[in-house]
């Protein structure tokens, strides 16, 4: 018989929306994602159907505003994760897409180096990667260089493609 005493993995939830992103014209792009009560809820589904453990009062992170280009610094919410992930609060972050997690690559990849420092696992519930494997680890790399690109690619309010 096996053991059911499997540790279950507490998780944060990290939910970010520029400004620009909240009114961008859906003509464009599907703008589920943009809204955060869409992103809250999907990821708590997420991890409801994983058996994954969150607590809502401290482990859910918004930056609400903010760009994904900011910096770590700019940012309060993902600074909290940082600082909350140092102090060993949680076992893995949790997004709704990457460039949730921010859009441009050299920011990715310190938050990226900072959690792989902590043994801190990286999940997005849209894109499948596993960065257990230097593959996963490349296909999270293009994903955040794809995510920089779309950002420089947008348009801006009240312009055509």
């Amino acid at each position: 018989m096996k053991s059911t005493n499997k540790k279950q993995k507490r998780v944060a939830l990290y939910i970010r929306v520029s400004s620009d992103e909240i009114l961008e014209d859906a003509r464009y792009y599907d703008t589920r994602h943009y809204y955060p009560d869409n992103q809250r809820d999907d990821l708590r589904q997420f991890c409801i159907t994983q058996g994954y453990i969150v607590d809502g009062r401290h482990h859910v992170y918004e930056d609400i505003g903010y760009s994904g280009v900011s910096s770590i610094n700019e940012r309060p919410a993902l600074k909290k994760l940082l600082e909350d992930a140092r102090e060993g609060r949680f076992d893995a972050v949790v997004v709704y897409r990457i460039d949730r997690m921010a859009r441009n690559v050299w920011v990715f990849k310190n938050i990226m180096n900072e959690l792989k420092k902590l043994k801190i696992d990286f999940l997005s519930i849209t894109e499948s990667v596993d960065t257990s494997t230097p593959f996963g680890r490349a296909s999270l790399n293009l994903m955040s260089v794809f995510a920089e690109l779309e950002r420089d690619i947008m348009p801006s309010k009240g312009k055509e493609l």
